[in-house]
């Protein structure tokens, strides 16, 4: 904290270290939100709104695009930033302003590439796909993406509270922006231009409404969460289902709840399958998973991030 508070002392343009944290923060709330809303919507009106339930993704993206395409080509800064009285700055010393292609790579790096990331990690997890190889692929290379990113982003959120760079993210840095305070001036200037009627209208949603909505729909999702776990901690818990003497589905015998239906042997290192309520030996079950992403009993998708260790008294 007080690397931050001499951060914002010595240089009154940057924005301190919790500034950037909170306008990083804004657009987070903005999906849980809208997943209720439209969750809401397909529960009242199914025939028009049941459809948009599997593309949350999809619709989540258009609505951020739209919000921060108009954020950084109208006032120069995203949604978030924007909220916090930010703006971007170009990093070339001899012209500030921004151009075109910094707007673009910004919209590309706040939109498309979460998107893509998303869209990556949820085809490695599907258990059926024509497109094995290119699975196999995704799911050997994403984990070492993904942890050279946060690396990359732990390392300039560090150089920043030592004042070591003006960069906050590597996501501005690839834009080649950094992000900067508004200055009284600009906002004089911002205000006193006429603006018209799609620009208002613009302002208004992005400045006063969506917030609000976004604040009211967040507490309706904390309210009605914790209402159905109270709910779900007042029911009985029900009896354990009788374990088969076969799976039809696959044929093996699960006759014994002291043997591994896969190898038929006592159980070493006993792993849970919650999707089925099965146990295996950890060695047979990521095997099994490994090759053909489902439980080995009733053949339901499966995958061995859900798989729980057993210890026995």
């Amino acid at each position: 904290m007080e690397f931050a508070e001499h951060r914002s002392l010595l240089s009154s343009s940057l924005p301190s270290f919790f500034e950037l944290l909170g306008q990083r923060s804004m657009t987070s709330v903005l999906r849980p939100a809208l997943d209720h809303a439209v969750k809401v919507m397909a529960k009242h009106q199914p025939v028009y709104f049941h459809r948009l339930l599997p593309h949350s993704e999809e619709l989540y993206t258009l609505v951020l695009l739209g919000l921060e395409s108009y954020s950084l080509f109208q006032k120069g800064a995203s949604f978030g930033e924007d909220f916090y009285g930010l703006h971007r700055q170009s990093l070339d010393a001899r012209q500030r302003t921004l151009t075109r292609r910094h707007k673009l790579l910004s919209l590309l790096l706040l939109v498309i590439a979460p998107y893509i990331d998303s869209c990556c990690q949820r085809f490695a997890a599907q258990a059926h796909t024509r497109w094995k190889r290119l699975q196999r692929v995704l799911k050997l290379t994403l984990p070492y993406v993904r942890a050279t990113w946060k690396g990359a982003e732990v390392a300039h959120y560090v150089m920043y509270l030592f004042d070591l760079t003006d960069v906050f993210s590597p996501a501005l840095r690839l834009a080649g922006v950094r992000l900067v305070r508004r200055s009284p001036a600009m906002t004089a200037d911002a205000s006193s231009q006429k603006s018209s009627v799609l620009s208002r209208a613009f302002s208004f949603f992005g400045g006063v409404l969506l917030p609000s909505v976004v604040f009211f729909l967040s507490f309706l999702e904390w309210y009605y969460s914790s209402e159905s776990g109270r709910q779900d901690q007042a029911l009985p818990v029900p009896p354990a289902p009788c374990a088969p003497e076969a799976c039809p589905a696959s044929g093996l015998s699960v006759s014994s709840k002291h043997l591994c239906p896969i190898c038929q042997q006592p159980f070493r290192i006993p792993t849970l399958l919650p999707v089925s309520g099965f146990v295996f030996c950890y060695q047979c079950l990521h095997a099994y998973i490994s090759l053909h992403s489902r439980c080995p009993v009733t053949h339901l998708p499966a995958t061995m991030d859900t798989a729980i260790r057993l210890f026995r008294d």
